[in-house]
């Protein structure tokens, strides 16, 4: 296990090792979890294989975090990780950017239920925090907007 450990207020990123995401998840709930067991992985796809990218997950040494945005009434939505990091408190925060169809989008007219996993070394049990990304994928809550030369302002 490497443990990524900071002082309180900072962070150290995880490499996300592998990731997937897709259209169709198993699930109808939006959420968020911390998946540590391979039987708890095969639970959750109903005994099916990993999906394609993540291939065999090494519980022992590794965990997936795992992502959806619940039911949608339509194709064109999507969810991924932009990252994961170990806070000093510590919590496990995961950066998450989601994207709609537009309202002109020409889209599936289907039942989709989005989702995104990501395989990161394994850390001891702590909180999870989602965090939205911004545009260019830094989570909201580190975003600093200029209000004047020299001045940054947290929104």
């Amino acid at each position: 296990m490497v443990r990524a450990e900071k002082p309180e207020g900072e962070v150290a990123p995880l490499k996300i090792e592998r990731s997937a995401q897709g259209a169709y998840g198993p699930t109808e709930e939006r959420g968020i979890r911390v998946i540590r067991t391979e039987a708890a992985w095969k639970a959750l796809w109903g005994g099916q294989d990993a999906p394609e990218g993540l291939g065999n997950v090494d519980f022992e040494k590794e965990m997936v975090i795992w992502v959806t945005m619940g039911l949608r009434n339509t194709g064109g939505f999507s969810v991924s990780i932009q990252g994961v990091e170990v806070t000093g408190e510590p919590r496990l925060r995961v950066i998450v950017a989601e994207s709609s169809p537009g309202p002109d989008a020409m889209v599936t007219m289907a039942l989709t239920t989005p989702w995104a996993a990501a395989v990161v070394a394994r850390q001891p049990e702590m909180p999870v925090e989602r965090v939205p990304a911004g545009a260019d994928g830094v989570p909201e809550t580190r975003r600093q907007i200029r209000t004047s030369p020299g001045r940054p302002q947290v929104p």
